[in-house]
């Protein structure tokens, strides 16, 4: 949702949506019995964002922003799988047990204005909404946080903007900050489908939606 900035452009046809991001905290409405094609596609950033970009060793501390939403939710999920020790989630209290039941430790509940304390080894980010001053007070000394998605802000850059922020402010204030795009690497899809098959990985969507009514399910 974060990097759509006019809901217009999806008007007529028939379309695909399977997730819906309600802010900081995301929303999840219904589980997926097994996991889609689509989905083993598309979130194989999940792998590297911790892995690779966020250096994840098991027994490190991880930090989900955004964690009730469709990337956030299986951040959560695959923390634990590589051997967070510790696996805190930013959602609304509305899905805090949703989150949990996925195997965070501690929900931080942004609608009251609750913040994580840290330190954390990882801070996987889909919505850049931290400062880097805040940022930089919950890694420990070698910590990275790993942006994946920002939240549009309605500018012209839209969710451009806030990532640029965080990485001027990274150089400010010295901590590693990286980002993730979307990509495609046969081992961690291989990984991704062992966990789905043994039921260690779940998968919730929101719904499916004409295209007619993209405009509607974005507002939703």
């Amino acid at each position: 949702r974060g990097g759509v900035e006019d809901p217009e452009r999806f008007r007529g046809g028939d379309a695909h949506q399977d997730e819906r991001l309600d802010d900081e905290g995301g929303e999840h409405v219904g589980q997926a019995g097994s996991g889609p094609r689509v989905e083993i596609r598309t979130r194989g950033l999940h792998t590297p964002a911790l892995r690779e970009r966020g250096e994840l060793r098991a027994g490190g501390r991880v930090l989900v922003w955004g964690a009730s939403g469709g990337v956030g939710h299986l951040a959560v999920q695959i923390a634990r799988l590589l051997g967070a020790s510790r696996v805190d989630a930013v959602c609304s209290s509305r899905s805090a047990a949703f989150v949990r039941s996925l195997g965070a430790d501690t929900i931080i509940d942004y609608t009251q204005d609750q913040t994580p304390t840290g330190p954390y080894d990882v801070i996987v980010d889909t919505v850049c909404t931290a400062s880097p001053a805040l940022v930089s007070q919950l890694l420990t000394p070698h910590g990275v946080i790993v942006t994946i998605g920002a939240l549009g802000t309605g500018h012209l850059l839209g969710p451009a903007a806030p990532m640029a922020r965080r990485a001027v402010g990274a150089k400010l204030r010295g901590f590693t900050s990286r980002t993730v795009l979307t990509r495609v690497n046969a081992e961690d899809l291989v990984l991704l489908a062992s966990w789905m098959e043994a039921g260690s990985l779940r998968v919730t969507i929101a719904g499916t939606y004409p295209l007619s009514d993209a405009v509607g399910a974005y507002q939703r």
